[in-house]
């Protein structure tokens, strides 16, 4: 228990566990809940990157892909009345290892319509990339919302405190 900690450490964080890949999808059946719950992530490996730098390129796919009524991915989905729930996450480490998922919450007769939707976005982006009008609006916006999030000495302190709960190498930012 906490009893058992020696005085001024800390929890060494555990290495990135081994990470599986499936043939298919693996599906849990619930009767009773009509709606489907739907749940990607993605795995990688890359030391030659900065976790800051991943962390921050993968915000910004976030915001293009699913934040707002505007993104390629849930505003459009919303718009066409496919999904009201929509989201992506991004997990990073400092050895090199992240994740990114999308998850979201669908109707049964719109989980179709959804799937071609989001392969189809998923290609373009892959094909072309990132507008660079994208880019900037997303960066403004991560930008404006840490202003709002870190107003107040709780909300810092909170930042903080993630970061060292979160890295091995302990810092904390200006």
């Amino acid at each position: 228990g906490m009893a058992d900690l020696p005085d001024a450490s800390r929890f060494k964080l555990c290495d990135y566990p081994v990470v599986r890949s499936f043939p298919k999808p693996v599906v849990i059946r619930k009767e009773d809940v009509p709606n489907i719950y739907l749940y990607c992530e993605l795995f990688a490996f890359d030391k030659s990157y900065e976790q800051r730098e991943i962390e921050s390129n993968l915000a910004v796919l976030n915001k293009v892909l699913s934040d707002g009524d505007h993104s390629r991915i849930y505003g459009k989905a919303r718009q066409g009345g496919l999904a009201y729930v929509l989201g992506c996450q991004r997990t990073t480490k400092e050895n090199g290892h992240y994740s990114w998922s999308l998850y979201c919450q669908v109707g049964s007769d719109n989980i179709d319509r959804l799937l071609e939707h989001i392969v189809k976005e998923v290609k373009l982006l892959i094909k072309e990339g990132l507008k660079k009008s994208e880019v900037e609006e997303a960066i403004t916006s991560i930008k404006g919302s840490l202003r709002m999030d870190n107003q107040t000495a709780g909300s810092i302190l909170n930042w903080n405190a993630g970061w060292y709960t979160s890295h091995e190498k302990e810092r904390v930012y200006n």
